[in-house]
């Protein structure tokens, strides 16, 4: 399972995944350093499936298909070139030392002596918690329950930007920039110096709160002063539902 609590992707702290690995949110001053387009590449390679695969390594899907249990792993470990290159998008994501084992035909990750293996088996799992480390939700079906139609179309304009890594022009105000800029100009506390410091998690979690908190100022002024009915007094603490 890829379950992850709330409690731990709010931290930001390393979350130790079932013995298997130590899941790193990745903070935004860690993608500053190696790029913006390092680490929508990074994504982009996480999120690959048979069909991206077979386009990337020239071969035709049919073929690809047709190979009893073949899954996005084996190809991933299949030559030196693309094990050292996922090596690398997997060092991004998961704290300690990690090497390939020839013999278990799985990635060693070694943290603090603890010793784990991502395989074939495991790897949709870790595939999964990554995706939620970033604030991606790649379910085939979303099931988030949003309180109103406008929060709704927020979410899904600002998911749909950080899965292509390509946005559209009506989406550019949900580019994850303009995000930074705007959690530094409005959010208590953030500034931008030490915004860098959130992870994307946090970010996004931090941006739907002061998203939430406009809407709330904006009705408490308006029933202030003709309300009539029962104001929800509740909204500002109600749960935002990111992924799960």
């Amino acid at each position: 399972m890829s379950n992850i609590d709330k409690f731990d992707l709010i931290s930001g702290a390393d979350i130790n995944y079932q013995g298997i690995c130590f899941l790193h949110p990745p903070r935004l001053n860690e993608i500053r350093k190696i790029g913006f387009n390092e680490y929508n590449s990074y994504i982009a390679l996480i999120m690959m499936d048979l069909n991206k695969c077979a386009s990337i390594i020239g071969v035709d899907l049919d073929t690809i298909k047709s190979i009893p249990g073949l899954q996005v792993f084996d190809i991933f470990i299949s030559n030196d070139k693309l094990r050292e290159d996922f090596r690398k998008v997997l060092s991004f994501f998961i704290s300690g030392d990690i090497e390939y084992s020839i013999s278990y035909k799985a990635f060693k990750v070694t943290y603090n002596d603890i010793v784990g293996y991502i395989n074939k088996n495991n790897y949709p799992d870790i595939v999964a918690c990554i995706l939620k480390l970033n604030c991606i939700n790649n379910e085939q079906k979303d099931e988030t329950i949003f309180k109103d139609e406008a929060s709704k179309k927020l979410y899904e304009k600002i998911q749909n930007a950080k899965k292509t890594g390509k946005l559209k022009s009506e989406n550019e105000n949900f580019s994850l920039t303009n995000i930074i800029s705007s959690v530094a100009l409005y959010g208590d506390g953030y500034n931008i110096v030490n915004v860098w410091e959130l992870t994307i998690y946090q970010l996004y979690d931090q941006f739907y709160r002061l998203s939430s908190k406009l809407q709330l100022d904006i009705l408490g002024t308006r029933w202030a002063v003709w309300g009539k009915e029962d104001f929800d007094f509740d909204f500002w603490h109600k749960d935002i539902q990111l992924l799960m």
